[in-house]
């Protein structure tokens, strides 16, 4: 994608025109094997990644930590890191999540609290969300909203998303 942008094909030859395509990574902060992950991470920068999005992230000090080992590893992050943010509307689905899907870790203090939810959960997945937001919005420059056919759940989230960025002087951080 980079050559590409460069006016360049996966050769090396000229091509008639550049491309102009946003080049985004993936990352995965719960990463079982976090050493490796950063190495993937680092490489796809040096690649040409122009920003990061991230799996969905259920713990604030998870992800702080692994951009923190990042820039301690290979420096200062040049590019936007976009947060994923799913909102879980039941502790089966919690439960679901956690353990069949690759890459997405969900604490047990937050499967905790969707169980003790009970028929609530959907409040309490809104309210664990926006908890997780706060916690990091001084360390992202974006968020992406997966509502996975609940969009009643982003009818919910994005005016709180939006006010709080508006109120921290961090405008234009929502996406979807």
């Amino acid at each position: 994608m980079n050559n590409l942008n460069q006016g360049l094909d996966g050769r090396g030859r000229k091509l008639g025109t550049p491309g102009s395509f946003c080049i985004g990574c993936a990352a995965t902060p719960p990463a079982t094997d976090i050493a490796l992950d950063l190495e993937r991470l680092h490489r796809k920068i040096e690649a040409g990644a122009q920003f990061i999005m991230t799996q969905p992230v259920y713990d604030p000090e998870t992800l702080i930590s692994y951009f923190e080992r990042y820039k301690q590893e290979y420096g200062p992050l040049t590019i936007p890191i976009l947060v994923g943010l799913q909102p879980l509307h039941s502790y089966q689905q919690a439960e679901k999540f956690h353990n069949e899907v690759p890459g997405i870790v969900i604490p047990e203090a937050v499967r905790e609290r969707l169980r003790l939810a009970g028929d609530q959960a959907c409040d309490t997945g809104l309210e664990i969300i926006k908890e997780l937001f706060d916690a990091i919005l001084p360390y992202i420059q974006g968020t992406y909203i997966m509502p996975l056919d609940r969009y009643d759940l982003v009818g919910e989230l994005l005016p709180y998303i939006r006010q709080q960025t508006v109120d921290r002087g961090s405008e234009n951080i929502v996406g979807l």
